[in-house]
């Protein structure tokens, strides 16, 4: 990263070179969205990506060195501090690295759009594709993650309509756990949903969920 990291600042400064007389500082920053492991401390500048320097170069050496921010390991007194729908993503990320799963905010996105897009780049999850493209169809100013959530569990129920009440219910919980839904949001749900007792339902969601 610190090689790719020295290209993009220096097509920066050459294109100031080649435009204009002023000359400004170019900043880059590495937003870092893994939940399962850190950024390596061991590639954090030029000189950790070379094997071995002889201990006579390294004064000489310029050692170019990155900045990299890490979304899911940022605490949570961090991510309250964002003021902007950044604070929605980061708080995503956050969860999954924590819990395994995602407790929504009922918090609305100022820009429904540009946070589903990226959520789907991030996650690779069709499901925030999914949602981007309708959003854009019916023209969506303000949504929440829960309503966004809602929204997608209650397609999911429709579609489970056309099936038998258990796959339909399957269905369901394997919907909920694709979209990080937590445990005990699937148990309420499909007794709300299917009318089932709360036994029934945590024995149902065993399947896809650990139940204490």
């Amino acid at each position: 990263m610190p090689f790719r990291v020295i290209g993009y600042d220096g097509a920066s400064y050459r294109d100031e070179l080649n435009h204009g007389e002023e000359r400004y500082p170019v900043v880059t920053f590495i937003l870092y969205y893994g939940t399962t492991k850190r950024w390596s401390k061991n590639h954090r500048s030029l000189c950790d990506e070379f094997k071995d320097v002889p201990e006579s170069l390294k004064p000489y050496v310029n050692d170019y060195r990155i900045h990299v921010f890490e979304i899911a390991w940022l605490s949570e007194e961090t991510v309250a501090r964002f003021k902007s729908d950044f604070r929605i993503m980061a708080d995503y990320f956050v969860q999954v690295r924590k819990n395994g799963n995602y407790v929504p905010s009922r918090e609305e996105m100022k820009h429904v759009n540009e946070v589903l897009g990226l959520m789907e780049a991030m996650t690779n999850s069709r499901n925030f594709q999914n949602a981007q493209n309708e959003s854009r169809k019916g023209d969506v100013k303000r949504m929440s993650m829960a309503d966004w959530l809602d929204q997608k569990l209650d397609e999911a129920k429709e579609q489970g309509k056309e099936q038998e009440s258990d796959r339909g219910i399957d269905f369901l919980l394997k919907t909920c756990a694709d979209l990080g839904a937590t445990c005990d949001y699937a148990v309420n749900r499909i007794m709300t949903d299917y009318h089932l007792t709360e036994e029934d339902a945590k024995s149902r969601v065993r399947k896809y969920y650990t139940v204490e």
